[in-house]
């Protein structure tokens, strides 16, 4: 009996140390004349914000402070899509994102779409990263963290917005992930030919079978850089630290994104390679 208490209590005491060893789920919420920003609750992943400043009056040391700790820590941004700010949506792709390895700290860019109308938001995304261009680059050049972008859909329009202030000569990235990227396919030979640059490994994903940008590139009567056709991949491919890695015949839960653009959160597959170049970013040498 004896033995079994001591077991017990073990277990209970060991809870709260195993809990705060989990990834932290920081945000920046983009809205439309401010900029909130806050901590995820761990379990139910409730939003509590920090402190929330008018769009011109952002603090960007305060963040900075709120955010990281003195010493090395690996920081994961995420850059949601069009809807992503959906609470029911963004629960379930931040749990999905805990379960990748060696990441200390997620930062979650959320940003409100304007309504159901495809077009106003995909030509709005950009302004709204811009808004936050600033703090994006002053959290970068934090020192002793090791980067890692995640972009998905709509996002990568919104990084562009947020990257105008960052110079394409300086790494800020250790790795740099791209899925169903909803840009031109042609992007690669413009403003992100310099992409490289930017990240020391850059990994943009491909499906051609997704079918949100089958609609898009509809919508633009131009092809989109998440559904390159395999001769597209291999020329961009000589782009300087870029794999494009192409899922579409990958086995794995296709029916729980019947979409096919959903895959960075849902499929296993995907999500395994994620965490293999993660863990070769990370790795010195």
């Amino acid at each position: 009996m004896t033995r079994i208490v001591i077991i017990f209590n073990c277990l209970l005491f060991a809870k709260p140390g195993a809990a705060d060893s989990v990834m932290r789920d920081f945000y920046i919420h983009i809205r439309k004349e401010s900029i909130e920003v806050g901590e995820y609750e761990k379990r139910t992943l409730k939003p509590f914000a920090f402190k929330t400043y008018p769009v011109n009056e952002v603090n960007e040391d305060e963040i900075r402070r709120y955010f990281f700790i003195d010493g090395e820590e690996n920081i994961l941004y995420y850059v949601h899509c069009w809807m992503g700010n959906f609470d029911f949506y963004n629960k379930g792709a931040l749990k999905q994102l805990e379960s990748l390895n060696r990441i200390d700290k997620m930062i979650a860019v959320k940003w409100e779409s304007r309504g159901v109308f495809y077009r106003s938001n995909w030509y709005n995304a950009r302004h709204e990263g811009g808004k936050v261009a600033s703090l994006f680059a002053h959290l970068l050049q934090t020192e002793k963290k090791n980067n890692i972008l995640l972009c998905h859909s709509m996002g990568h329009s919104v990084f562009l917005g947020m990257a105008k202030n960052i110079h394409p000569a300086n790494p800020y990235f250790k790795l740099i992930i791209f899925a169903g990227a909803d840009l031109p396919a042609d992007v690669l030979d413009n403003e992100l030919k310099a992409i490289g640059y930017l990240g020391a490994q850059v990994i943009i994903y491909t499906h051609q079978k997704d079918r949100m940008l089958q609609i898009s590139g509809w919508l633009h009567q131009r092809k989109r850089l998440g559904i390159l056709p395999l001769a597209d991949s291999l020329r961009y491919e000589q782009i300087k630290n870029l794999s494009i890695i192409d899922v579409t015949d990958w086995a794995g839960n296709r029916s729980l994104s019947p979409s096919n653009h959903v895959y960075f959160k849902d499929h296993d597959g995907v999500k395994k390679d994620m965490n293999k170049w993660i863990e070769k970013a990370l790795t010195p040498g």
